[in-house]
């Protein structure tokens, strides 16, 4: 969008045309109006006039209105630029100069029946553009703090500060091995380089995001396995629905499957730390192997987790020669590198190991469910779990949407492994409801929580 678009927009809905004086008795309260409006946009990125309005007199006990935030308001706007109106609703400066994300924020808070709702003293803090929440501030602090023991020569300033804004912009680091060249970052081993990662997973669990209504990843999950806070007609009519959960569960409990046998399945579908371990261990030796056999990417460039999202770059490429020749696993099985449970591991992977085009329909307790043919060719319904990220998490979309992943046993359960590649076509409405007739129809099947081996 070109500047001059922006500003027509701008214009639109920010007319001095339309300013109108201020009572005497209402100019202190515009100034404090003002003040929970900066917290607002700050924190949300765009907030309606009418959630405004609540959250204004909730917390000061002085009933306005929407057309009040509008008139009170616009002055403000036209002053000091800390914010515009767009539409029926307030946005933050910077909006101006990319609507598009803006509209991105608005659609996407529209699915969500809640927000991060803080106490009146911790709201207004946000009307400071610097300021974070306390417990996000430490888990970033605690990533600086190990990148500046490690790697004291890099310049660590400008990586903290790119990392940072990607983790609150909710973007993912698949960009790391370039910021990590550009600032001179160097992990000396594989496992200080593990260390960081885990570091900064849980910087961004824990950090507020806009398109979250101001929650945090870990938040969103939460209130997902407690039964909220997503508001599926809200979804619907916005097209983003979580699809076709509604449908009886094929237990026969008379339940719909989104209450019933998903939260069921999801009681054994998560990985324990030992387990996560093992997988990631077994995988790593696996790519290790075929890489030192093809020297399809440098030694150097060697990813050490499959969830790390700079390895949907850098070990990609191994994964593809795995799936085109899974002769690779029977020649690693030959030459014994693997003993006892890795052994076990890798043998249940045969048979398994080729790409699938899947369908995201609704993340759960904790896994996701996934749309994917088996190998026979029909649809059928998984309850896939990442390695330590879910897929919905890693990819940060609202289904349905969808992705290519390798789909592999483990255990009694069923994981991806790490290499998911989005695909970015959009599902229209045609589509989505034959989408909603397929996930039925497979969805009277049951879920499938495991792979035979």
């Amino acid at each position: 969008m070109t500047k001059s678009e922006s500003m027509q927009i701008f214009n639109r809905f920010n007319k001095e045309s339309d300013l109108k004086p201020c009572p005497e008795d209402k100019a202190e309260l515009a100034e404090t109006l003002d003040l929970y409006a900066r917290a607002a946009v700050n924190l949300y990125g765009c907030v309606s006039k009418r959630k405004l309005a609540s959250i204004f007199t909730e917390h000061e006990k002085m009933p306005v209105t929407p057309q009040e935030v509008q008139d009170l308001l616009l002055p403000y706007v036209l002053k000091r630029r800390n914010y515009f109106f767009c539409k029926d609703f307030l946005a933050d400066s910077w909006g101006t100069e990319d609507f598009e994300y803006i509209r991105f924020l608005h659609d996407s808070q529209k699915g969500l029946a809640a927000a991060y709702n803080p106490s009146k003293e911790e709201f207004l803090k946000f009307a400071d553009p610097s300021y974070r929440d306390p417990y996000q501030a430490e888990r970033w602090k605690a990533v600086r703090k190990f990148v500046a023991i490690t790697s004291p020569m890099s310049n660590i300033d400008r990586f903290m500060r790119e990392l940072v804004m990607d983790g609150e912009l909710g973007y993912d680091i698949s960009n790391f091995s370039l910021l990590e060249g550009t600032c001179d970052i160097s992990f000396e081993t594989v496992e200080k380089r593990k260390i960081f990662f885990k570091l900064h997973e849980e910087a961004v669990l824990h950090t507020r995001m806009r398109q979250y209504s101001g929650m945090t990843p870990r938040e969103l999950m939460d209130s997902i396995n407690r039964g909220g806070p997503w508001d599926l007609e809200k979804l619907d009519q916005k097209n983003h629905s979580t699809v076709a959960f509604r449908v009886p569960c094929p237990c026969g409990s008379g339940k719909s499957l989104q209450d019933c046998c998903i939260e069921a399945a999801g009681a054994n579908a998560s990985l324990s730390a030992s387990d996560s371990d093992l997988f990631c261990d077994t995988w790593i030796g696996l790519m290790h192997f075929i890489n030192e056999r093809t020297h399809i990417v440098p030694r150097e460039d060697e990813v050490i987790h499959p969830d790390d999202k700079q390895g949907i770059n850098v070990y990609a490429r191994v994964r593809e020669e795995l799936c085109k020749n899974p002769i690779w696993i029977d020649k690693c099985l030959a030459e014994g590198k693997f003993f006892g449970e890795k052994k076990a591991l890798l043998q249940s992977w045969r048979g398994h190991y080729n790409k699938k085009s899947c369908l995201m329909v609704s993340p759960a307790s904790k896994h996701d469910i996934v749309l994917a043919e088996t190998e026979t060719g029909e649809d059928k319904l998984f309850c896939v779990k990442g390695v330590s990220w879910s897929i919905s998490n890693f990819l940060s979309r609202t289904p349905p949407y969808y992705f290519a992943a390798v789909i592999l046993p483990f255990k009694d359960k069923i994981v991806t492994d790490g290499c998911i590649r989005i695909d970015k076509s959009e599902i229209d409405e045609a589509s989505r409801k034959e989408l909603e007739g397929v996930i039925a129809l497979s969805a009277m099947h049951g879920l499938i929580t495991r792979l035979d081996s």
